[in-house]
């Protein structure tokens, strides 16, 4: 996007860990930020995707036969800034012009983000679900 600062990608692979229980709705729904909160809410009350699948790895608790589940999902990540707990949308873009133009995402690092949070439901899409022991 030519308004986007150079070198900014909008879209970005990125890692999400998760519970087995909740694998069918992730599935037939995608994710959804109605369960917010579930293992925090540091960086904004939306959907936490990871840089790296090493630290998604740490939600991925294993099930009764021991597999661990993780999806790697192609996210929308737009503009973003560094997020806050008491976040319930990011923040606008320029406050002092559009009150109503808001940033796309949130994360923990301006200059090198290794947590993203999105806050629309149609801003990621579960690609793959890897099982793991």
């Amino acid at each position: 996007n030519k308004r986007n600062p150079s070198g900014h990608k909008n879209e970005l692979w990125l890692w999400h860990g998760t519970d087995s229980d909740v694998l069918n709705n992730i599935n037939t729904q995608g994710f959804n930020r109605s369960f917010k909160g579930k293992n925090g809410v540091a960086y904004g009350q939306g959907v936490y995707f990871a840089r790296d699948a090493s630290y998604s790895n740490s939600y991925a608790h294993p099930d009764g036969s021991g597999q661990k589940h993780m999806y790697c999902t192609w996210v929308l990540t737009g503009e973003y800034t560094v997020g806050n707990s008491g976040m319930l949308v990011p923040p606008p873009k320029n406050p002092n012009i559009n009150q109503h133009v808001l940033f796309d995402s949130t994360v923990d690092n301006q200059a090198s983000p290794s947590i993203y949070v999105v806050y629309n439901d149609s801003q990621n899409y579960p690609a793959y679900l890897i099982k793991y022991k």
